[in-house]
């Protein structure tokens, strides 16, 4: 009796001490934590910690702290949309700023603390410790690339270091390494965001690519085929139709906030102003208050505002929201892999004015104050 005794008072001490250490360890049941312990910088050296978070192409800050003695910590309640977040470190000065890190990829599931250790000026490739599988594949992945070539792409991209030509040429081989390893690595969220980013590379003359991108398609399962980007890479891996002025409008799918499906072709008969836009974009959120404007001027009459929006659904309804988007409001599901490419611009945002016949009349990249009112002036 005694020894079953001993062992049942020692289950129960463990027992308590694991509710306790749970308990202690403050991770909110919905949310995450992440602490981080970082070195390379001076102790008196005021920086900023930024917690980006993703939806789609675009990403914002959504916490920020600032580094204590190496420290820093992140507590969220809650999570939602897409868990692909980032961590970048600034120094804010009063009218300037320095990036002093590529941001790594983090990524998040409710319940996971999250732990950061390394050089932060080099955080990309810092240790991540943490209970999420696709941030255990990640850091598989990472470690099996060229830490030298990470280093200096690092260094490039801050700005430690300057040389264009050795940027393009890091660029390169890392794109070349991540392909390989695509080959024999399995596929989580990180390698599957790099492939789509690489298939992206196809529409900007990088077609030596386009046979390896189709085969590692090929390595996908059908569940990841079905996720956002798959569809970008099976869209990038189709030749677009290229529009100009004279050409009719195409005929893409786009979606509204409700989830109702809608074409270009609907709105036939009026004058048309596209607009394709992303919340990550500066000159397309300055045009926003032109289009409020002209919203209200031309309420009734024979022209039709259309933004269509490249971002994920959860920022593209925040943003519309924020910037006060009133008028016919799209978003194309495929982001930059869909419509955008057909007008051959390479960059948003990008306005297209389209006659009543559905004829295209005018494209313009860029904005600058005026330019909608300009663009629409020809029309009675």
């Amino acid at each position: 009796m005694k020894r079953i005794s001993s062992r049942l008072f020692l289950l129960s001490a463990v027992t308590a001490f694991l509710a306790l250490s749970h308990a202690c360890s403050n991770v909110p049941e919905r949310g995450a934590e992440i602490v981080g312990k970082l070195t390379g910088f001076a102790t008196d050296d005021s920086i900023t910690v930024f917690l980006m978070h993703y939806d789609g192409i675009s990403g914002g800050g959504i916490m920020t702290d600032t580094i204590r003695n190496g420290c820093f910590s992140f507590r969220l309640d809650s999570l939602s949309g897409d868990k692909h977040y980032s961590i970048d470190l600034m120094r804010i000065r009063k009218d300037s700023y320095d990036i002093l890190c590529l941001g790594p990829e983090i990524y998040l599931e409710p319940g996971a603390q999250v732990k950061i250790k390394g050089d932060g000026r080099y955080l990309y490739t810092a240790d991540i410790s943490s209970p999420v599988e696709d941030q255990k594949l990640r850091q598989e992945f990472i470690s099996k690339m060229s830490q030298e070539d990470l280093k200096e792409y690092q260094d490039l991209f801050t700005g430690r270091k300057k040389d264009k030509t050795a940027m393009d040429s890091i660029s390169k081989r890392l794109t070349e390494q991540r392909l390989a390893l695509m080959e024999t690595e399995p596929f989580g969220e990180y390698s599957l965001s790099r492939l789509s980013a690489i298939a992206s590379m196809l529409s900007y003359g990088y077609g030596e690519y386009r046979e390896t991108v189709s085969r590692l398609m090929g390595r996908l399962t059908e569940e990841q085929k079905q996720t956002r980007q798959g569809k970008e890479i099976a869209s990038y891996l189709k030749e677009v139709p290229k529009v100009s002025v004279g050409d009719t409008v195409p005929g893409y799918e786009y979606v509204d906030v409700d989830g109702g499906k809608h074409f270009i072709s609907e709105l036939t008969g009026k004058w048309l102003l596209l607009d394709f836009w992303s919340l990550g974009c500066g000159p397309c959120i300055k045009s926003s208050k032109e289009l409020v404007q002209l919203s209200k001027e031309t309420s009734g009459k024979n022209l039709c505002l259309v933004s269509i929006s490249i971002d994920g659904e959860e920022g593209w309804k925040e943003a519309s929201k924020e910037h006060g988007v009133t008028w016919t409001n799209w978003r194309d599901p495929l982001g930059g892999a869909g419509s955008i490419r057909a007008y051959d611009q390479g960059g948003i945002p990008v306005f297209v004015l389209v006659n009543p016949e559905g004829i295209i009349e005018d494209i313009q990249l860029g904005y600058m104050d005026g330019l909608l009112h300009s663009i629409t002036d020809r029309i009675n």
